[in-house]
This record gives structure tokens, sequence and C-alpha cells, in this order.
């Protein structure tokens, strides 16, 4: 049976040891990752995965093929109990909300199918602080109507409500808000990380989620460090329309 790569402590990088390969230690279910100096636990269907996750556990489990009814992409990553002293430990798969219903089935999941193998690649990208591969539109999504290109058509948000639900997810507003932090430790001209094209969309993006989530100071500050404040008025003129 393979099993999935373990994802490192800053949830950005997958570790190319799979489970199988990981050196084992005393305890038969966990075993240890060296060259990302992590220690796992197995779950190996998804009742373990649900009491891992109730328990806070770290865990990893089978990879499932990209278009099967489950996913790698369900869980969540985050960092539990050590069980092993001195080794810490990493988690993935543990949600961040048990209660999906509020979105709606399958809304938003071609931004997730689009970050499903991209996200580390995208994440190294903004940490070197120079964009190479193309991944704008799902990563920072704009209003549904400023686009032409097929893409922009496909990642569009069409109101407010969708980009608030886009915010609120368990993995996609998350994302937003770590690619967004990274850019906003850059000393570089944006233009220099993005390009011209992809920093305008950019700005409307910022001035679409700070209209959602007024109260997410992130959005403010990055119009501020970016734009010197100023919102895309395309953004504003749509969004002035649709009410």
């Amino acid at each position: 049976m393979f099993y999935n790569s373990i994802i490192n402590c800053d949830f950005t990088y997958k570790c190319p040891t799979d489970w199988d390969k990981l050196s084992e230690t005393k305890n038969n279910n966990i075993k240890y990752c060296p060259e990302c100096d992590k220690s796992v636990t197995l779950c190996r269907n998804q009742k373990e995965v649900d009491e891992a996750s109730e328990k806070g556990i770290c865990i990893a489990h089978p990879i499932f093929p990209r278009y099967s009814e489950k996913k790698v992409i369900d869980f969540e990553p985050g960092i539990a109990e050590n069980f092993i002293k001195d080794v810490p430990i990493l988690t993935l798969g543990l949600p961040r909300i048990k209660d999906a219903s509020s979105i709606p089935a399958d809304e938003l999941q071609h931004f997730m199918n689009a970050q499903f193998d991209t996200y580390d690649i995208i994440l190294k990208e903004l940490k070197a602080y120079k964009k190479k591969t193309h991944w704008i539109w799902y990563i920072f999504p704009q209003i549904s109507g400023l686009g032409e290109s097929l893409n922009s058509k496909k990642y569009a948000l069409n109101s407010i409500a969708q980009a608030q639900r886009y915010w609120n997810h368990y993995i996609l507003g998350r994302r937003l808000k770590e690619c967004l932090g990274v850019l906003m430790q850059s000393k570089e001209p944006l233009h220099q990380i993005l390009g011209e094209i992809d920093a305008m969309k950019l700005q409307s993006c910022l001035t679409l989620f700070h209209k959602a989530v007024p109260e997410e100071i992130l959005f403010k500050e990055a119009l501020s460090k970016f734009f010197k404040s100023e919102l895309d008025q395309n953004t504003l003129r749509i969004l002035t329309t649709a009410n």
C-alpha cells in the first residue's frame, strides 16, 4: 500500500519520504522522518482518521486518487501533542471544521482541485519572491466580470457572499491568508514578484475581500503596503452595480 507524503511543520512543502520508508521507532504505529525531523503515526482507514482527529493525534493516511471520492485535500494539517520525547510530531488530517454544510456542494471544489498539486510550488515561489508559474486566478480570486480569459471566468467569485464563503472555507481561507502573509514580508516591489498584470489582479482580490470581510485587517494592511490604500475601482463598480 502506498501512503501520502508528510507535510512539514509550516505546512508548506511535502517531505519526499513515504510512510513505508520512514524510520521505525519503539512504538509500532509511530515512525520518524530524519529529513524533516518529524514523527508521525499511521491511520489505516477513515474511522482511525476520525478518532485521531478527535484526540489531536498526528496521522498519515492512504493516498487517494485525485478524482476519487475521498482525497487528501479534504483534511487540514496542524500541530498535535508529541508522544515521543524530543521529537516534534506532525499532524495530517485534522479538519478545521466538522460541518461544512454552509458551503454549497462543489461550489469551491474547482479551487481545491487547482491547488491540489500546485500549492507547495506556489508557496516556494512566493517565499522566493518570484512568481514563475501560472496560478494567480485560484490563489487570489477576483470578482466576476473583470477578466475575459477562461481562467479568469472559471475562478471568479460571483458575489460578496461567495467571497465570504471562500474566506470561511476550512482550507481555502487559510491558504489565502498564508499566501498574502508571505507577500507581506517581502521588501521587493510587488510588480517584480508578480508582474504588472498579476499585481493588478491582486489589487482586485484585496478590494473584494476587504469589502467581504472588513473585520480582517490583513486586507487593509496589504492594500496599504502595495497600493497606498487605493481600492480597485473596477471591482467597486461591479460590487456597487450588484447591490
